[in-house]
């Protein structure tokens, strides 16, 4: 019987020094053109609002500001899930943004989720 709490012990003693890693799903956010070719990518991970998601988010949208061509609009997709913003994402005229059927949820200070930049 003490063979067998030893060995439990040790066991429960080495789990607990190594770190578990969790899978962690992503996906890619896209910016396309009006002929619908993916001029970026931005790996997101989806469906785990206990991280900031707001990153590649800004990320794409501003790979769509920079790249501003007088009447051509630009379109960043998000992959359905969800998603946790912790600070205000910023826009430009020339992006349209497709949840996909996803839902943001504001976290941390973030006070408004979209604010419109130049």
């Amino acid at each position: 019987m003490k063979k067998i709490i030893s060995l439990l012990v040790t066991v429960i003693i080495l789990i607990s020094t190594f770190s578990i890693t969790v899978y962690a799903e992503t996906e890619n956010i896209t910016v396309t053109n009006e002929n619908n070719e993916i001029l970026a990518e931005y790996s997101v991970v989806i469906n785990d609002t206990s991280i900031g998601s707001r990153s590649p988010m800004q990320k794409a949208l501003n790979f769509a500001r920079d790249s501003f061509e007088e009447g051509k609009i630009l379109t960043v997709t998000l992959p359905k899930g969800e998603y946790s913003i912790e600070k205000s994402l910023i826009t430009c005229s020339n992006t349209t943004f497709d949840f996909n059927g996803s839902t943001l949820y504001r976290s941390g200070d973030c006070t408004v989720m979209f604010r419109i930049g130049n």
